[in-house]
């Protein structure tokens, strides 16, 4: 439940401050579309990890959905149920055949190339969520400080 509030915060003060820097609501929320949709590309879920271009993997580091579905991921299929902890087969996880022995949560995290990552990574996305929360409310009250729209939308100081 923390995770998807702080991941609710994070979006909500980021969509607010690219809001502050466009004078007009059509443009703000297109340009809001489009940050939506490069970071759903780059979150891991799309596009896993591993299949992520060299180029591209900066967008997966830096966004809030990816460090979300990251910690959800763990927090579930790390979890001690009956379910997950059944014993698969050798060769039966076919996103890493070299699991051999592992658990079911063990091959649906190898499934996103989460395969190896452990209870802390899941702490690691709550600390990234809010630091991205708190940087973004810091740059939305600097903006709400020092950039003004004057009547023909022009910024001015």
């Amino acid at each position: 439940m923390l995770i998807i509030f702080l991941f609710a915060l994070c979006i909500y003060v980021l969509f607010t401050t690219v809001g502050i820097f466009i004078p007009d609501q059509s443009s703000a929320t297109s340009l809001c579309g489009m940050l939506l949709m490069f970071s759903i590309f780059g979150s891991g879920y799309v596009l896993v990890y591993p299949l992520l271009p060299a180029w591209y993997v900066w967008v997966y580091w830096i966004n809030p959905i990816s460090w979300m579905l990251r910690s959800l991921s763990l927090n579930v299929y790390l979890q001690d149920f009956q379910t997950f902890q059944t014993q698969l087969p050798a060769g039966a996880c076919v996103a890493d055949p070299s699991l051999t022995g592992e658990n079911m949560g063990q091959c649906a995290l190898a499934l996103f190339g989460m395969n190896g990552l452990g209870w802390e990574w899941l702490w690691y996305g709550v600390a990234f969520l809010g630091g991205f929360f708190h940087f973004f409310v810091g740059v939305s009250i600097l903006a709400f400080d020092f950039a003004r729209w004057s009547s023909n939308n022009a910024l001015k100081k």
